[in-house]
């Protein structure tokens, strides 16, 4: 699970809000369209919002943004590297016997992004000419994700082949007997 990945990086004593709390509002607001940390703030009284996290409707607030971002920027290195672990991990522990055939494909595409948030990158040339994130996701044949990174926007897809590498040496670590 996501929760455990995060190392704790508030004074106990100070904790309002769960880390489980705080990564289920992002996902539910996220599922609705709402993916900024802005709109925490927006539905932060939501009772519909509380009710699927099990609260209570008229129950205190939920996280603000300025909550979500401080987790964000407190979030440790190896906390973000064990979480860009979670979908290969999904993945492996669903096929418990080496598959007969895996195709992969990887994608570096271009993520247009409107205002300066950080590593938001102009690129330009014929094909791009934007300000953008440049992800490297890894999917099955079938659809199944092994990898998703947020990328600057001004990665270039030939320095992809360290992480590509290491998602076919952890697969074949799997299943090598």
């Amino acid at each position: 699970m996501a929760v455990e990945r995060i190392e704790p990086w508030r004074d106990e004593g100070l904790v309002e809000h769960e880390i489980k709390t705080l990564l289920s509002q992002r996902l539910y607001l996220g599922a609705c369209g709402h993916t900024d940390a802005l709109d925490c703030s927006l539905f932060k009284d939501d009772p519909g919002l509380k009710s699927v996290l099990g609260l209570e409707p008229d129950g205190s607030s939920l996280p603000s943004q300025s909550t979500h971002t401080r987790m964000e920027n407190s979030m440790s290195e190896d906390s973000l590297n064990k979480l860009e672990e979670l979908p290969l991990e999904y993945f492996l522990s669903r096929h418990e016997h080496e598959p007969r055939e895996l195709t992969i494909y990887f994608d570096g595409s271009a993520i247009r992004t409107y205002g300066s948030q950080q590593n938001s990158i102009y690129r330009g040339g014929k094909k791009y000419s934007q300000t953008q994130y440049f992800p490297l996701l890894a999917a099955t044949k079938e659809g199944h994700l092994l990898l998703a990174k947020l990328r600057s926007g001004n990665v270039s897809d030939a320095t992809s082949l360290a992480e590509i590498t290491k998602l076919v040496e952890a697969i074949l670590e799997r299943y090598r007997m």
